[in-house]
């Protein structure tokens, strides 16, 4: 049983990582031209979803990726970015 429960808490703490890598990329994405910010964006919804809440609801909150965030979740309902 508490094999099942370290399992656990290293896939909760690998995507925590992978969100945050995510997130940083997307950022960087934001100010250089050819780097994706949106499909960053999706990967760290992805993993923080999987990982923590509240790491979720922060990722929500970062201003400079609203309009990223917008189009992630149009992406998640429509599948697609295009309007």
């Amino acid at each position: 049983m508490k094999h099942a429960s370290n399992t656990s808490i290293v896939r909760r703490v690998a995507y925590g990582l992978l969100g945050l890598v995510s997130t940083a990329l997307g950022v960087i994405g934001v100010w250089v031209p050819g780097l994706p910010t949106t499909v960053f964006i999706l990967i760290a919804m992805w993993a923080f979803s999987k990982s923590s809440q509240r790491l979720h609801s922060w990722l929500m909150k970062i201003p400079v990726l609203r309009t990223a965030i917008v189009e992630a979740q149009r992406f998640q309902d429509e599948g697609t970015v295009d309007e």
